[in-house]
């Protein structure tokens, strides 16, 4: 894929203002022209994806869980997604901004993050958990920017028969106990990390059982996760525990 620069143009038809590495592919900032009309929205942009039907790809976008697409094109081997509002906080903002989040906070969004996964399972569609693909509506709704049909996922090697899915719903799980260590900790869990400190170094209103469920599910060993059905039912205990609310 070739990376646009300032004042470059996207389909002669969105100039760049900023382009930012994405977690997967690059976000860009633009200027949409429309005749006199001027107005900025975001495009995100990831290679390899020239096959795929973005008529379909409209259509099959569930808006409350992945913000809506204002229009999809390929060019240049290159999948483009255009949207015209990305309302809300990134979580990888807040991150950076406040570190550990407070205890009822954090286990908000890990439920939230975690529910909204388990309903695009059962859509047949994924979404990439990163703090840069999150999002926290002022509506306090979490929506993921990267997401879909699972011809859309990144590696994707074509059918459950060749453990595509499981693979990836593991990964998944791997990805929501490095994002809560993150939430809890302000500390950044990656794989190349393999002994973190324990959470509870870090602070003492989280409960052993938290700690344990967070690390068993950023284990190397994909077979030690747990189920992501079962994080969600942890960290909705946990916070009925805590008296947060939904």
């Amino acid at each position: 894929m070739i990376i646009k620069g300032k004042g470059e143009k996207i389909r002669g038809r969105y100039r760049v203002i900023e382009a930012f590495p994405f977690v997967e592919g690059m976000l860009y900032y633009v200027e949409e022209e429309e005749g006199d009309l001027l107005r900025t929205c975001f495009v995100h942009a990831i290679d390899g994806l020239s096959g795929i039907d973005v008529d379909e790809l409209r259509i099959s976008r569930h808006e409350d869980i992945l913000f809506p697409l204002q229009d999809a094109f390929v060019e240049e081997g290159a999948l483009y997604q255009v949207f015209r509002r990305l309302e809300g906080t990134l979580l990888a903002h807040s991150i950076e901004k406040d570190g550990p989040l407070p205890l009822d906070e954090a286990l908000w969004i890990l439920h939230g993050v975690s529910n909204q996964l388990l309903r695009l399972y059962e859509l047949g569609q994924f979404a990439v958990v990163h703090p840069q693909n999150i999002l926290i509506t002022s509506g306090k709704a979490i929506r993921f920017i990267y997401g879909g049909p699972v011809a859309l996922m990144p590696g994707w090697i074509g059918g459950e028969e060749a453990g595509g899915l499981s693979q990836r719903r593991s990964f998944d799980t791997f990805a929501v106990g490095a994002l809560g260590y993150a939430l809890l900790t302000g500390k950044r869990f990656t794989s190349q990390a393999p002994n973190p400190a324990p959470i509870r170094t870090f602070r003492s209103d989280v409960s052993p059982v938290l700690e344990k469920w967070v690390m068993r599910a950023c284990s190397l060993d994909p077979s030690a996760r747990p189920p992501l059905v079962r994080m969600s039912e942890v960290f909705q205990r946990t916070a009925a525990a805590t008296s947060v609310e939904y």
